[in-house]
């Protein structure tokens, strides 16, 4: 499993902590918002525990969006997602 896999595995899985793909409840815009910001936080410590720069989490963004599609997210929401995701990740301290 390449580095690259690890990273996308390690973003999914705190994607799905935090936004379960089976749980299709309605959810208030101020828990999602709360859980956004929790994920951008996971994805901040994930890319500085890897040490990955720009054109090593622009890959892991990619790959990330294609694992999120193909586990049926939803498209709509996933773009902006990850735009919030790779501004977050180095403004964050």
């Amino acid at each position: 499993m390449s580095k690259l896999d690890v990273v996308v595995d390690e973003l999914f899985g705190k994607f799905q902590q935090q936004f379960p793909l089976a749980s299709r409840t309605s959810i208030s815009k101020k828990v999602i918002d709360k859980r956004i910001d929790i994920f951008y936080a996971d994805a901040h410590q994930i890319r500085k525990k890897h040490r990955l720069w720009l054109f090593g989490w622009a890959r892991v963004v990619l790959k990330f969006q294609q694992r999120l599609l193909q586990a049926g997210y939803p498209p709509d929401g996933v773009k902006p997602l990850l735009l919030g995701m790779i501004m977050f990740s180095y403004n964050a301290k």
